[in-house]
């Protein structure tokens, strides 16, 4: 979702409200925000719809409570006018949208989806397929994940399409081609462009926008938890009854540096998870009964900027500590409630990490060290005896290897299978 500006004449749909003049700017980082402007002292009602016509004649919506009482007010003594700026949660572009109104089917994809799926050099193997590459059966419908591909129509003669060292095997195929051409009048053939996989949301009975949104973004969230790293939609289309699609846009207020790591491409031989390592249908089921338990886990890894301060590292660090007391609480683990959550749902290379840095500060007991960091950065006062030995990197690399286990055990608990966890933990350690 790039950075997008819309100039348009909007209105509330309403017999006694003006229209007035507008432009609406989405990015990932401001959200939508309309600049107004209007003529006289009148200004529309307070609502939570707005409707418009953008300048190259598309009709949107955009959703979200707004008032214009509080506009700015300027003029002189021929014109006066009312301004401001607003901020939307959602922006549809092509139909004028009901807020109540349910939708059936909602297509979608995230950044990084292709390499998590399937690595992005090998792609010209993939079959072009009509069929769902996974099904996955939901309460109110399914989620299809299906590939979507970029064509282009090939011409009769191959010429100048196809080239070949072999002269004569090349004419060979052009003719075999044309001659399958005559044969076949009613047939289009076309050169596989490009190729990615987007999420296809089919609903029983229809959704609201909003829930359509949320489901989204809880995946969002469940990609982010398996890839370590924010994932963020990239493309996201609403489907009316009659096949029309709307492009949906999302107010989301990331940080620039958050938004950035998303876009980042990684290589699928690279990701800590991907596809073929898990049951991925029986994993977004479970996800999605489950999403609002760990959304601080999704929150952290989801708002990322790859740059913390100490005292961001702190926070993260008695965070993890405390999420390690509710791990073994959960468990029934009374003692070594800190080292517990490390050897139960972590791996050995992490333990031996973490055994490594606290031997640092002469503290061979790693459930104990983590206590001792913990009490030192949360009671004020305490006497800093670990904390004053570490330094930021120490710091940092503590945080790191505590939320791993954090991590590690959340994906226990949607059941991602051990093989998959302990290859998550190697790829990031």
């Amino acid at each position: 979702m790039k950075p997008q500006e819309w100039v348009g004449l909007f209105n509330v749909d309403r017999d006694d409200s003006p229209c007035f003049s507008g432009k609406i700017k989405f990015s990932l980082e401001s959200g939508i925000v309309l600049e107004y402007r209007i003529a006289g002292t009148l200004v529309p009602p307070k609502s939570e719809v707005l409707y418009g016509i953008l300048n190259s004649g598309e009709k949107c919506t955009l959703i979200g409570l707004h008032s214009f009482e509080h506009s700015g007010m300027n003029g002189n003594s021929a014109i006066v006018s009312r301004f401001g700026e607003i901020h939307f949660s959602y922006l549809i572009i092509g139909k004028f949208v009901q807020l109540e109104s349910l939708y059936k089917r909602c297509i979608y994809s995230f950044y990084n989806l292709q390499e998590f799926i399937f690595p992005d050099g090998y792609k010209s193997f993939v079959k072009i397929s009509k069929e769902p590459i996974k099904s996955i059966q939901l309460r109110n419908g399914t989620i299809e994940i299906r590939n979507h591909a970029v064509l282009e129509s090939l011409n009769q003669d191959l010429h100048g399409q196809i080239f070949s060292n072999n002269d004569i095997a090349l004419e060979k195929l052009c003719t075999a081609f044309k001659e399958i051409q005559s044969e076949s009048d009613r047939s289009e053939f076309f050169w596989k462009k490009d190729l990615s996989y987007k999420f296809y949301r089919k609903s029983q009975h229809g959704l609201p926008i909003k829930d359509h949104i949320d489901e989204l973004l809880k995946i969002g969230n469940l990609f982010s938890l398996l890839m370590n790293r924010p994932v963020y939609p990239d493309q996201i289309e609403l489907v009316d009854d009659s096949d029309y699609k709307m492009n949906v846009f999302v107010g989301m207020y990331l940080d620039n540096k958050t938004f950035e790591l998303a876009k980042k491409e990684i290589s699928y031989f690279r990701m800590p998870i991907v596809q073929k390592d898990i049951e991925l249908a029986d994993v977004i089921c479970e996800w999605l009964d489950k999403e609002s338990s760990y959304s601080t886990v999704c929150s952290r890894i989801q708002h990322e900027t790859g740059f913390k301060t100490e005292s961001q590292l702190f926070g993260e660090i008695v965070l993890a500590a405390t999420q390690f007391e509710m791990i073994s609480f959960n468990d029934n683990i009374k003692s070594e409630r800190f080292l517990y959550p490390i050897k139960k749902y972590g791996s050995s290379g992490v333990e031996q990490a973490l055994v490594k840095l606290f031997r640092c500060v002469n503290q061979n007991d790693v459930g104990k060290g983590i206590a001792a960091v913990r009490n030192e950065i949360a009671h004020i006062g305490r006497p800093k005896v670990i904390l004053n030995q570490f330094i930021l990197s120490n710091i940092s690399e503590l945080a790191y290897l505590m939320n791993l286990v954090v991590n590690g055990y959340a994906l226990k608990m949607i059941k991602v299978n051990d093989g998959a966890i302990q290859k998550f933990y190697e790829n990031q350690i």
